[in-house]
């Protein structure tokens, strides 16, 4: 369905959603060449503790196009922190 187009991966740390959250942030990201999409990352709302995020991201180096999709997921049970990275070109064929 994506002819190759997407790359995913994902990994585990200690740290809390929060702060993986907090890594990821507008200006860090720019510097690195990525776009944010509206905020960057929205975080989990339901209750003061921050369990989940999602992080949206875009860039173009010449013709090609990418979008960067990063979900957060803190085990409640566990201290530990799921991330899954999604890239996926986005570039337009003609």
């Amino acid at each position: 369905m994506s002819q190759g187009k997407v790359n995913f991966i994902s990994f585990r740390t200690d740290k809390s959603a929060q702060e993986v959250k907090d890594f990821y942030s507008v200006a860090r990201m720019k510097a690195v060449g990525w776009t944010a999409n509206d905020k960057g990352c929205t975080g989990d709302t339901e209750d003061s503790k921050n369990h989940g995020a999602i992080c949206l991201f875009s860039r173009k180096d010449g013709d090609k196009e990418e979008g960067l999709a990063i979900v957060v997921a803190q085990d409640e049970k566990l201290p530990e922190t799921n991330i899954f990275y999604a890239r996926i070109d986005t570039t337009k064929t003609k």
